[in-house]
């Protein structure tokens, strides 16, 4: 059988068609302008990703969660995807060798939607001539490379879900796909993209190891594929787990966790054979048992039992010994605890403000405070600790208040009995009035696989980032601590890759929020060492 050679498609006939694409959509007149309807279009980053005889991809991103449609101005015939996402993908085939084709891009309508479909001039690869420089089956596409799979991940999120997640070269779509012990295999589609890609899969048996195997497909259908494993989180189970005991003077704290939602029982006594019980009513994971009225200095063994939602007990947890805190005569001697209060620091907000102070022994603490002139109104407590703090919330904005720490030293004389320290202190709270919140001095640190972002704002805020390698971002961090300089880093950057990101910062005050917008940098090139960057994605040709 012969074959009918036709001419390569090089970039310069590529570049010669994008320049068809750009008059079409910009001149009032064209092809671009006819038919169109008032609205905002939603297609942004219209690509034309792989262009032969008798099929076209077209590449796109959209500002919202949406589907895929092509529709052919002249015909009437429409093309969709039954995918939704912001990145899409759509496959013209059975096309005419050397035609011009009108077309309308965008997804399928919604009502009440102004969105308006951009319009598009796309011309198909001339027809196989004799004369062509170069051979090939003109019933073949054009080849473009396989989609690469690099980096595969999989983690459990939980006793029931796992994160897959893979970096990919090339614009693709892919199947993730689960095996469990018995060879029963899931797949489970994500929306075509490239860079950093994840699919958060759910409904998993837990405690069981799965295979899993990436398989990503590119325009003209050429594959790319990865393998790895994941083991789901541990079964959830009623019984208690990591069991702490807290000792005081007279008290034992105790702690501890279910993976499920329990009541509970916990039995103490001063000798095994003792069973003094006080039950927990309110479900819950994470515990907290106080048992007051105990003997200092005393041994006691505790038991704790999860109580399920019918009532019933579901046994009993090994015994712990745990002996309360010996007890102290009150000699007046030296050997009384001497106390020293210092460090106190305050950090205040709109409504609220943090006091932190340091002890140089064991301490407790009460901290009383109230406006200016009047008798506190809010009592905290503190301790036992020696690095202590509070927060009070709930002030009004732009009030003075005055607060008084009463601290007595783990060990002292019981109650009636004077503090062994005192301190203390006014504070105001911020104004009530908005102001402006800035972002200021911004500079960017970058490296070949990572880069620091400095900045100051005029007053404490937190800070949150978003990056990626388009203004849809990809990654996100957020540092919660109120300062007025920060660094914020990003790391497992690319080398020789421009990214695109945006800061927001907010103080604790009344105020708006302040945005940098879309900004970029570029990471520093990659080093020439023979061996390409595996995060460059190669040029079609």
């Amino acid at each position: 059988m012969s074959r009918i050679p036709f001419p390569r498609l090089t970039a310069r006939r590529l570049g010669l068609l994008l320049v068809v694409i750009l008059a079409t959509v910009a001149v009032p007149g064209s092809v671009g302008d006819a038919g169109a309807s008032p609205g905002e279009a939603d297609v942004s980053e219209l690509q034309i990703a792989a262009v032969a005889p008798d099929w076209v991809v077209l590449t796109w991103n959209s500002a919202s969660e949406a589907g895929a449609r092509v529709t052919f101005t002249g015909s009437g015939r429409v093309v969709e995807s039954p995918l939704t996402g912001l990145r899409h993908r759509i496959d013209l085939t059975g096309l005419e060798c050397g035609t011009d084709y009108d077309l309308e891009v965008g997804s399928p309508p919604v009502p009440g939607s102004a969105a308006t479909p951009v319009l598009l001039r796309v011309t198909t690869a001339v027809c196989p001539t004799a004369d062509s420089p170069w051979r090939v089956d003109p019933n073949r596409p054009i080849p473009l490379p396989a989609p690469e799979i690099t980096e595969p991940t999989a983690r459990a999120t939980g006793s029931d879900t796992v994160e897959i997640g893979w970096m990919t070269d090339r614009f693709s779509g892919a199947v993730v796909e689960l095996t469990d012990p018995s060879g029963e295999m899931s797949s489970f589609p994500s929306p075509p993209g490239s860079g950093p890609m994840a699919v958060s899969v759910e409904g998993l048996e837990c405690d069981t190891d799965y295979q899993v195997a990436i398989r990503a497909s590119g325009p003209t259908g050429a594959e790319g594929a990865a393998d790895t494993e994941v083991t789901t989180g541990p079964c959830p189970s009623p019984e208690p787990v990591d069991i702490s005991i807290s000792p005081g003077l007279g008290s034992l704290d105790i702690a501890w966790r279910t993976s499920v939602p329990t009541l509970a029982q916990v039995s103490w006594g001063s000798d095994p054979l003792a069973d003094s019980l006080v039950a927990v009513t309110e479900p819950g994971e994470d515990h907290l048992v106080t048992i007051e009225g105990l003997e200092c200095g005393t041994t006691y063994w505790v038991r704790v039992a999860a109580i399920d939602a019918e009532g019933s007990r579901i046994g009993w947890s090994p015994e712990i010994v745990a002996t309360t805190v010996d007890c102290v005569e009150d000699t007046g001697g030296p050997d009384t605890p001497v106390l020293n209060l210092v460090g106190v620091g305050t950090r205040v907000g709109f409504d609220q403000v943090d006091i932190a102070w340091t002890t140089d022994v064991m301490s407790l603490a009460v901290v009383e405070i109230g406006p200016v002139g009047a008798e506190p109104d809010l009592v905290l407590e503190s301790g036992p600790a020696v690095d202590h703090s509070v927060t009070a919330e709930g002030l009004e904005c732009d009030t003075t208040y005055a607060y008084r720490i009463l601290a007595r030293a783990e060990g002292s004389p019981g109650t009636p009995a004077p503090p062994d320290a005192v301190e203390t202190g006014e504070f105001t709270t911020s104004g009530c009035e908005a102001v402006e919140t800035t972002i200021d001095a911004l500079t960017v640190e970058a490296q070949r696989d990572r880069a620091v972002l400095v900045f100051d704002t005029p007053v404490p805020t937190t800070a949150f980032v978003q990056w990626g390698t388009t203004d849809l971002y990809d990654f996100a961090v957020e540092a919660s601590e109120l300062v007025t300089h920060h660094e914020i880093s990003l790391e497992g950057l690319r080398c020789g890759t421009l990214y695109h990101f945006d800061i927001e910062v907010l103080d604790a005050g009344p105020d708006m929020p302040a945005i940098t917008g879309d900004l970029t940098f570029t990471t520093l090139a990659c080093e020439d060492q023979g061996v390409p960057d595996p995060g460059a994605v190669p040029a079609l040709s």
